[in-house]
């Protein structure tokens, strides 16, 4: 009886008579090959679209932030002014006709006879090409201290 060993049958040494590779052989190589490299293409291209459309949305979102925090200075007597609709904004915040982000700040005031303004501040990468439209909503809330000191 003939002993095969792995090493042998993968080598193509069948009990010391063969030492080549069949056609069949070849054939069924190259298609597990194949198979390989389309699975490792499909995984590289999955990968690439999530870290760009998580890198827009940490943009998105930092250009949020910026916003938020730029508005926290601002004295509130001033943040009524402070509204803007669609700016067109560069990855910085910074305004940029060219600009990728849209930025829209809202400023509303409380409902109540609290003196305070609700600030809303949204960060929107269109879609471009088959890329969805990435979209960051960030708010708080920001009191006159002038008006609560002399309400106590």
């Amino acid at each position: 009886m003939l002993m095969k060993t792995i090493p042998d049958v993968v080598c193509g040494v069948w009990s010391g008579t063969r030492r080549h590779f069949t056609l069949v052989e070849v054939m069924i190589a190259f298609g597990v090959s194949g198979l390989v490299l389309a699975s490792a293409l499909t995984l590289f291209s999955i990968f690439l679209y999530s870290d760009d459309m998580v890198t827009k949305r940490n943009t998105a979102l930092s250009i949020a932030r910026s916003q938020l925090d730029y508005l926290r200075t601002v004295p509130y007597i001033s943040l009524a002014t402070a509204a803007e609709d669609s700016v067109r904004v560069n990855g910085e915040g910074a305004l940029d006709e060219t600009g990728l982000f849209l930025r829209s700040t809202t400023i509303g005031n409380s409902t109540d006879s609290t003196p305070c303004k609700s600030i809303t501040v949204t960060a929107v990468c269109p879609r471009i090409l088959r890329r969805p439209t990435v979209t960051v909503t960030l708010s708080t809330i920001v009191v006159d201290r002038g008006q609560i000191i002399g309400m106590q």
